[in-house]
C-alpha cells in the first residue's frame, strides 16, 4: 500500500498565538475558520516519554477539501511552535492507522506521538516523521472523518 496524495486533507501549523494567527490568515488569505476546540487535556503517547496530557487549542479552516489547521500548545510541549517547523505536518486520512504506521516504520519512518501506545496500535491518530526528519505526517483514522466534517461545518 502507498499513501495516496488525494487523501491529504490538511496542512497543520503550530502557532504561538491562536487569535493572532487566525486574524493574519483571514486577512492575508481570506481563510474562514470553524470554531476553536480546546482539548483540556489531550492524552498523547509520545515516543521516548510515554503517555502525557497536553493542552491545546486547535482550529480548521472551513473551506476545503484541503484545509489549514492551526494548533497552539504550551511551551516545551509536543505542539510548541518553537520546537516544530512552522508548517508542522501534513494530515492524511488512513483506513487503518496501525497498519499504516507499521508499513511506514518498516521502511524507516519514526513514530513521534499518537493517540494510542504501540500496544494499542497507535489509536486513531499518529504523527510519523521521515528518516531525515524533514516531513511529518499526521495519519488520521477515517473513523474520525464524520466528527471532523461536523467541526468544519460548525458556526
Amino acid at each position: 500500500m502507498t499513501i495516496d496524495p488525494g487523501l491529504i486533507f490538511h496542512t497543520g501549523i503550530a502557532v504561538a498565538d491562536m487569535a493572532q494567527a487566525q486574524d493574519f490568515y483571514a486577512r492575508s488569505l481570506g481563510v474562514e475558520w470553524a470554531p476553536v476546540h480546546r482539548y483540556r487535556p489531550l492524552p498523547l503517547w509520545i515516543a521516548g516519554q510515554g503517555w502525557c496530557d497536553v493542552e491545546i487549542d486547535a482550529v480548521y479552516s472551513r473551506h476545503g477539501p484541503h484545509r489549514l489547521e492551526l494548533i497552539q500548545g504550551p511551551k516545551g510541549s509536543f505542539y510548541d511552535p518553537a520546537l516544530m517547523r512552522s508548517v508542522s505536518h501534513i494530515g492524511i486520512w488512513a483506513a487503518n492507522v496501525g497498519d499504516e504506521v507499521e508499513r511506514l516504520t518498516g521502511i524507516g519512518w519514526r513514530v513521534m506521538a499518537a493517540k494510542g501506545s504501540p500496544q494499542e496500535r497507535y489509536g486513531n491518530m499518529a504523527y510519523v516523521t521521515d528518516p531525515a526528519g524533514g516531513m511529518v505526517l499526521e495519519l488520521v483514522g477515517r473513523e474520525l472523518q464524520p466528527m471532523l466534517e461536523a467541526w468544519f461545518a460548525e458556526t
